[in-house]
């Protein structure tokens, strides 16, 4: 290793200079597969907890300098390769496959044996590998999401038949629920359109009682005698002799 970080790369041909970085990268995988197999072993023991952090991300964070994200995941990939089939871990420990192609190959595999048995799990794990040495991890993932159509096709029909009937019943319910929206708002519509045209100082009417509905009704009597004014026009008309 330092031999090689001590090599002048500008003096190396071009095939050297390719060949040597695919060595390279073969050998950080490998150290990577090295690595996961002591976090998971670390973990396992409890080392963490007796040296006093919380939990095993915390103490790699305090120990590697690694971030509370990055030192999960890797505590998280550990034990996903741990608990899954050897081959995935043989074929990182010899460089085949890359730490996010094994990430993703590990949890596509456990989806698998959850949603089929064991059975498509294995051929899950040859097809998957296979696909590793072609396709960049993106490109795996993608492929990864429709593996039961290779593997187990009778359960990728039934998978897509419930998911059909679920997303056939969230839509009966959202249009349901849109109709009891939609039938409130025009309530409360209705209800503003009412007030509005009420007076803002309008009062609902008294209850009157029999009396006065009674008193109302009778005819009102006609006061005796003109009224004064007609008096007053009649005098002022009364010839000079009258006076």
């Amino acid at each position: 290793m330092a031999a090689c970080s001590d090599a002048a790369t500008w003096a190396a041909s071009e095939h050297d200079l390719v060949a040597a970085l695919d060595a390279a990268h073969r050998l950080e995988q490998r150290v990577a597969a090295v690595k996961l197999a002591l976090v998971r072993e670390v973990d396992g023991r409890g080392t963490a907890r007796r040296q006093g952090a919380s939990c095993t991300p915390v103490w790699l964070r305090e120990r590697l300098r690694l971030t509370i994200p990055a030192a999960r995941r890797l505590v998280e990939l550990a034990a996903t390769l741990d608990n899954g089939p050897a081959e995935i871990r043989q074929a990182l420990a010899e460089g085949a496959i890359s730490v996010e192609q094994a990430r993703i190959i590990g949890d596509t595999v456990a989806t698998v044996h959850a949603a089929a048995d064991t059975s498509a799990a294995g051929k899950a794990v040859d097809v998957l590998l296979g696909w590793a040495g072609q396709f960049d991890a993106t490109l795996l993932r993608r492929m990864g999401a429709r593996i039961l159509d290779h593997v187990a096709p009778e359960v990728a029909d039934a998978a897509a038949e419930a998911a059909l009937r679920a997303q056939e019943a969230a839509a009966g319910n959202t249009q349901r629920t849109g109709t009891r929206q939609r039938t409130a708002a025009s309530g409360q519509r209705r209800s503003r359109t009412a007030t509005q045209r009420q007076p803002p100082n309008s009062q609902p009417p008294r209850a009157r009682s029999v009396g006065a509905i009674e008193a109302d009704r009778r005819p009102t009597a006609s006061p005796r005698g003109p009224p004064p004014q007609a008096v007053y026009r009649s005098v002022t008309r009364m010839p000079a002799c009258a006076l």
